[in-house]
């Protein structure tokens, strides 16, 4: 009996038109990171109607004007900017103006304008766990930085704590992938090699938070308490696996048999 069940496992082992049994699975893998990065806009505006028959030379003047007057605005802007900002940042300044074209409230009438926009580029980086938070609490309720707008902060991750965060997602992938197909093992099954695998990180674009407007004072009368709390990056990773089954020779008896 025990030479004939041998033959039937080599035969069926052999047979061409056998195939071994497999699991499909995705494997995820997720992590949540404090962000290193964040980046603020500060906005100065300046603009003014243009006349119906307003001439090129007109034009000329007004613009190096109105570019006068924002610098005017812009250099302590600048100024009380970089003191906060220090060596952890960088801090540039750009200008655009032109002509534009708006509709009034009705929707009917056009209005003709000539508009100077200065914008104050903040990118910090290299701050630890909330000191990211205060620094831009800091920037946000300074009282000498007098602007026309402010953006909510964006917050992304450095290169290397992005690498970092997608190696622990990913071994994250693998293990949760494995475990996701060994549950679906029968009993006297054994978990085979990877016959195929694929994978993909994914780390999303930098990510914008609405600002979180907290209390300057806790209900203790703690005034330490950040303006601005940045909350996590999701990093996430997926391994898409093809394992082989070991079956049992028992198993496979009973396939040879039609028994599934």
């Amino acid at each position: 009996m025990v030479k004939r069940s041998g033959w039937i496992l080599a035969m069926l082992l052999a047979a061409p038109g056998w195939a071994m049994r497999t699991v499909s699975v995705t494997g995820i893998g997720r992590v949540s990171v404090r962000p290193d990065v964040a980046h603020v806009s500060y906005a100065i505006l300046n603009e003014t109607r243009l006349g119906p028959k307003v001439t090129t030379q007109e034009i000329m003047k007004l613009s190096q004007a109105l570019v006068q007057q924002n610098q005017q605005r812009v250099l302590p802007a600048y100024e009380a900017i970089k003191g906060l900002v220090g060596s952890q940042g960088t801090v540039e300044v750009d200008t655009r103006r032109g002509r534009v074209t708006e509709y009034e409230e009705d929707g009917r009438n056009q209005v003709k304008k000539y508009r100077v926009l200065t914008t104050i580029q903040v990118r910090l980086e290299g701050f630890k766990g909330k000191e990211l938070d205060q620094k831009l609490s800091q920037l946000y309720d300074a009282s000498n930085i007098q602007v026309d707008e402010v953006s909510d902060p964006s917050y992304d991750l450095r290169p290397g704590t992005r690498a970092r965060a997608q190696k622990r997602a990913y071994r994250l992938a693998v293990k949760n992938g494995i475990d996701a197909a060994q549950a679906q093992l029968e009993r006297g099954e054994d978990l085979g090699e990877a016959v195929q695998r694929g994978n993909r990180v994914e780390v999303p674009s930098p990510m914008r938070f609405q600002a979180a407007a907290l209390s300057r004072q806790s209900a203790n009368g703690d005034e330490s308490s950040p303006l601005i709390e940045s909350g996590k990056i999701a990093v996430q990773a997926a391994v898409d696996f093809l394992f082989e089954v070991l079956g049992t020779p028992a198993r496979l008896m009973r396939v040879a048999g039609g028994q599934g």
